[in-house]
């Protein structure tokens, strides 16, 4: 059969045209496949071959003795660590200097779960035996770093700003039923949520539990943030506590305002929800292999990035470093940030933070937490960070001011 010169010219345009469709079917698929901010079949298949030496990996670190080699999938093979030693050293020294009670810090890349540090220590080091390495530990109480979710729950579900404008009375930093539950007062003081949220103040976090969030968005967003979960990651990191159990009024303003010793935290899930919030919501797999090689030199595993959760719209992660960053500026981090923020070395590295404290029971002692992170968009280096220490008697350096001294460290090498 033949065509005439037109009709053959509609059939190559047509065949054209049906190709590159094809190719930008394949190209599209790929490139959601191997999307960082979705889970896929490759993923999952690597968190099952993750399980397989987590235990192994988990125990070597709980004793503060990483293991070097194991047997997978039948073969011995080196372990090649994720981590930055140089990083570790430094936050070690720190630790060292100052000799807090109990210590410990996580520091990961909050573009891929990369873990950089692990650090725990211990003044008495036979405490090591009781709690592991401290840096997993999920029994500290996570007072105000939970503000972070009470935060999240009024931007993402209900539409507040980092400049909405909210009233309380009373101090920042207490909680009493008689401010809660009060009517506005001619005492009453106006704040924007950025400035109650820097400034820590417990009223404000805990009015907004009776209005207008309920207690089974606690129970949505604790659970996007890792609380009670078990990250299938290559530590079998223990799971921060969350009751959702029924809670009333004032039971209620205490755990929006972290005003409790029932919500728990691990400085490495501290460390996620930091990066979380960096990255426009997405929560990442923390790994700390980085890759397994076999005698022969031969690479038989080699981690990629992997989604846990979304958190929230990235439009309310923008909100949300608002008030994180306002921590560092004007906030209960500002002291230990005062020379940080003067120096024209650092002015192009974002840092948002949150700080919390509380007396807590395991151990025994004032817990002093910082969760933030620091990141030099010029650069695209970032990093998530989660300090706590624990002091029964005497502060001997303040979390936030451990931050700052990692932050300097870590961006004057890169």
């Amino acid at each position: 059969m033949k065509f005439s010169l037109k009709t053959r010219k509609y059939v190559v345009l047509a065949s054209v045209f049906f190709v590159a469709i094809f190719f930008i079917y394949v190209f599209t698929s790929s490139n959601e496949n191997t999307s960082n901010s979705t889970p896929t079949v490759q993923s999952n298949y690597l968190a099952e071959s993750r399980r397989q030496f987590a235990e192994l990996i988990t125990n070597g670190y709980q004793q503060n003795s990483p293991v070097t080699e194991l047997l997978y999938q039948g073969q011995k093979v080196k372990v090649n660590y994720s981590t930055n030693e140089s990083l570790k050293k430094y936050i070690d020294k720190i630790f060292q200097q100052y000799k807090p009670d109990y210590a410990a810090a996580a520091i990961i890349n909050p573009k891929t779960g990369q873990i950089l540090s692990l650090n725990s220590y211990f003044k008495n080091p036979d405490e090591q035996k009781k709690y592991g390495h401290l840096s997993m530990y999920a029994g500290l109480p996570s007072a105000s770093i939970f503000k972070i979710i009470t935060a999240a729950i009024a931007v993402d579900k209900h539409g507040y700003t980092a400049d909405s404008l909210l009233n309380y009375t009373g101090a920042n930093h207490t909680l009493y039923k008689r401010n809660l539950f009060s009517e506005s007062t001619r005492w009453a003081r106006w704040i924007d949520l950025k400035s109650a949220f820097a400034k820590s103040i417990n009223t404000v976090f805990g009015k907004l539990s009776l209005k207008p969030i309920e207690l089974n968005e606690f129970t949505d967003y604790a659970g996007r943030f890792g609380f009670n979960k078990n990250f299938k990651g290559d530590l079998l990191i223990p799971e921060s506590y969350f009751s959702n159990s029924e809670k009333k009024d004032f039971e209620l303003a205490a755990l929006a305002s972290g005003f409790n010793r029932e919500t728990t935290l691990s400085p490495i899930h501290g460390a996620m929800i930091a990066a979380s919030i960096i990255e426009k919501g997405i929560m990442r797999t923390p790994y700390i292999v980085e890759s397994l090689t076999a005698e022969n030199g031969l690479e038989l595993f080699k981690s990629i990035p992997m989604v846990s959760s979304t958190t929230m719209a990235a439009k309310s992660s923008e909100q949300m470093q608002l008030m994180m960053e306002e921590t560092i500026i004007s906030g209960t981090s500002r002291k230990a940030f005062k020379n940080f923020n003067k120096s024209k070395k650092y002015r192009d590295i974002l840092v948002g933070g949150k700080t919390g404290s509380i007396t807590g029971n395991e151990p025994r002692g004032k817990v002093d937490w910082f969760v933030g992170y620091a990141d030099d968009q010029e650069k695209s280096i970032a990093i998530a960070i989660a300090i706590v220490s624990v002091n029964p008697k005497h502060w001997v350096v303040k979390s936030s001011q451990v931050a700052e001294f990692i932050i300097k460290d870590y961006f004057s090498d890169n």
